[in-house]
């Protein structure tokens, strides 16, 4: 496969592709991926006000949310396989609407509140990366860098709206109803759209998955790559994971107002949508761990300006944006990866095995912040670590070496 140009996207698309790629952009947007992981950071401090929860224990949240993601991988991808994205999409969208309403309605039980959160994983799994990227990535071939790229762009989308919508949701109505709202969105602008528009290419439902292209289990599991690309989203996930939702609290408590914090996170929203549709883009034309590499230098750079003691505005900016960035490659990365590396005859299953190194270090990176803050009083400590994470993460994806080839011809002809 070649380097893709315009047409080829042109071409993909018209071939039926616009419809999947709409599907796939607004699920992502409203997945569990996004809708949960940008919201928490606006919604924790009225959450711990209410119930007198300390701010690691707010965050923590995602660690348990972690813990049901790295439970569910594995069937997930199974299911994937066997039944197809469109269907566990549609499942996990509908479900995770279910549990936002749940966690609206919750009492002041810290239990109870991570059973909701580790239920809300385990149940919307279907709407994580694990379908969006294999149902696209069926569709594109050529431009399948750039295609990924756009449909992942959707938690972009929801970085830059959630918090500051959320944010007058919680000042006019409260934080329940916040949560009551963000399921209604995720009926209307997730679940309906993907059963309208997302499914898989007629061919690839029609064929069993062990006439596509691509590594057997056990194979994969036998080999070094599939170690390398797992470890590295380890580390990768405990920056992002733990440093998105925390921005909003890290820069308050550098004296800037919640609404002023808000507006710097939501440039993670912006940075985002650019690091997918730019992580696309060179992924068609570039190999890939060296793209990753390249795009990793930003958040260790970011890290240690957060780090600083005497930042200005401007670079508090340059720092946030750094680290959306990065967080626009993750997932599209993660699809591109797998798809070159590992073929399309067990998709679901092998990209679990990522998802949940990537589950892993986001797990520990969400509670990592909280608790570090709350015993030193200051983020600078695990900001330091963090810088060191990305740097692994990039080292381990730079020793994947060349691309394999799976029945070439098969692969070109789809």
């Amino acid at each position: 496969m070649g380097p893709a140009n315009r047409s080829d996207f042109i071409d993909e698309a018209r071939g039926g592709g616009w419809k999947i790629l709409l599907g796939a952009f607004l699920g992502s947007a409203l997945s569990v991926s996004a809708v949960p992981f940008y919201s928490l950071g606006v919604l924790a401090g009225p959450i711990a006000a209410e119930f007198g929860w300390s701010r690691g224990a707010i965050q923590a949240s995602l660690a348990f949310s972690m813990i049901g993601m790295v439970l569910a991988a594995v069937p997930t991808g199974w299911l994937t396989d066997r039944y197809g994205a469109r269907a566990m999409a549609a499942i996990g969208l509908g479900l995770l609407a279910v549990v936002l309403v749940l966690l609206g309605l919750a009492g002041p039980s810290l239990p109870m509140w991570y059973g909701l959160w580790v239920a809300m994983s385990l149940l919307a799994s279907g709407s994580t990366a694990i379908t969006w990227t294999r149902g696209v990535s069926d569709w594109f071939v050529k431009s399948r860098g750039l295609a990924l790229g756009l449909t992942l762009m959707g938690n972009g989308f929801t970085a830059v709206v959630a918090p500051p919508l959320v944010t007058a949701l919680v000042a006019s109505h409260g934080w329940r109803s916040a949560y009551f709202v963000l399921a209604a969105a995720v009926i209307v602008l997730g679940l309906i759209p993907t059963l309208l528009f997302f499914r898989e290419r007629p061919t690839t439902r029609a064929k069993a998955h062990e006439d596509l292209p691509g590594l057997t289990l056990r194979e994969a599991v036998g080999g070094y790559r599939m170690w390398l690309v797992s470890i590295a989203f380890v580390f990768l996930s405990f920056g992002v994971a733990g440093s998105i939702p925390n921005l909003v609290p890290l820069i308050t408590d550098r004296g800037f107002s919640a609404m002023e914090a808000a507006g710097f996170a939501s440039l993670i929203g912006i940075s985002v949508i650019a690091g997918r549709v730019g992580t696309g883009w060179l992924l068609d034309r570039f190999w890939a761990p060296g793209v990753a590499a390249a795009i990793l230098l930003l958040p260790i750079g970011g890290c240690l300006l957060l780090a600083s003691p005497d930042v200005g505005p401007a670079m508090i900016g340059f720092a946030v944006v750094a680290i959306g960035l990065t967080a626009g490659m993750e997932f599209d990365m993660m699809g591109f990866l797998c798809a070159r590396y590992f073929g399309f005859r067990n998709y679901g299953k092998i990209f679990s095995a990522p998802w949940i190194g990537f589950a892993l270090g986001a797990a520990v990176g969400a509670a990592a912040f909280g608790k570090i803050r709350d015993a030193t009083g200051s983020y600078v400590p695990v900001l330091l670590v963090t810088a060191g994470t990305f740097a692994v993460a990039a080292l381990l994806l730079l020793m994947l070496g060349r691309y394999p080839r799976f029945e070439a011809t098969t692969e070109a002809a789809r």
